[in-house]
Formats: C-alpha cells, structure tokens, sequence
C-alpha cells in the first residue's frame, strides 16, 4: 500500500447492541508490518477539527491460520480492532500483510 486508503466500518460496543459506522484512514507500515488507522470519524458528521477516537496501530496476526488482528502496543485484541481489521481485509484482499504470531 503506498497511499492512506479509507475504510469504513461498524463498530458494536457489545454482541447485542446497535454498530455506529465510523470511517478512518489506513496506511501500511513496513517496519513492522502493522496498520496506522486515523481520522476516525462517524459517517455522515464528519468533524475537520479532529477525529473521534485516538489514532491507533492494529496488525494482522496469522495463529493457526486465521487472522488475528491485535493493538500493536498490547498485543491483545478488541472489539474496535477486529472491526477495522475485517474493514481492512475486505478493502485490501489480497494485498493483506500478516505476520506469525510469534514474530
């Protein structure tokens, strides 16, 4: 991925409960193959002066051969990670990045 792309996603705060959509912007990162995702913002109010939630780095983890998509800094999950990752895989397909779960 050279440029940002925009994703858009749902995000459920629980099983049971309604999504918002949110939009974001993605950029790859090679050092460590992870995903930067800013700008998050709730679709249809768009605010210039800054995003919704703070900038986070996920990346996608392959254990056993499934993805696994976790905070970079944590190496643990989330409701809001997985839904920017299935975002991030349906956008990019085949162009996915993803590392072991050991490294």
């Amino acid at each position: 991925m050279d440029r940002d792309i925009k994703i858009a996603f749902t995000f459920k705060l629980d099983a049971i409960s309604r999504g918002i959509i949110l939009n974001a912007r993605v950029a790859l990162h090679h050092s460590t193959p992870h995903y930067k995702i800013s700008g998050i913002q709730i679709e249809g109010r768009e605010n210039p002066q800054g995003s919704v939630l703070p900038d986070l780095d996920i990346k996608c983890l392959d254990v056993n051969g499934s993805r696994v998509w976790v905070h970079v800094d944590s190496g643990k999950q989330s409701l809001l990670g997985d839904a920017i990752g299935l975002a991030i895989e349906e956008t990019l397909q085949d162009d996915l990045e993803t590392t072991t779960a050991d490294g």
